[in-house]
């Protein structure tokens, strides 16, 4: 740590460890990273549904002239349903909506 009053020297010889010490970590950070496979998790987003619980699906209803989405539990759906459905809800979000995965048909 850096103390108000360091000299030149000694803010040098601080700098010197630290550099050292962040080359070490990087490297093991590198070797441990080299043993584990990476994946991504895509597909998720939120969408404005609200009341929803997670394990639910989302379809698309008619609304007026325009499409919403609503919540429906697995054992209340239509095979129509779930064909249209558009992903099913593994969250709610802070703002209370639905966060899905969306469904690859």
């Amino acid at each position: 740590m850096i103390a108000p009053g360091d000299t030149d020297e000694e803010w040098a010889d601080k700098m010197a460890t630290y550099s050292a010490a962040a080359v070490e970590f990087d490297e093991a950070l590198e070797v441990l990273r080299r043993s584990v496979d990476r994946i991504a998790f895509a597909g998720q987003v939120p969408v404005n549904v609200w009341g929803a619980t997670p394990g639910q699906y989302i379809v698309p209803v008619q609304d007026g002239e325009g499409i919403a989405g609503i919540a429906i539990d697995e054992d209340d759906m239509t095979m129509k349903q779930y064909m249209r459905a558009l992903g099913r809800v593994i969250a709610i979000e802070d703002d209370a909506r639905a966060r899905i995965i969306v469904k690859v048909s």
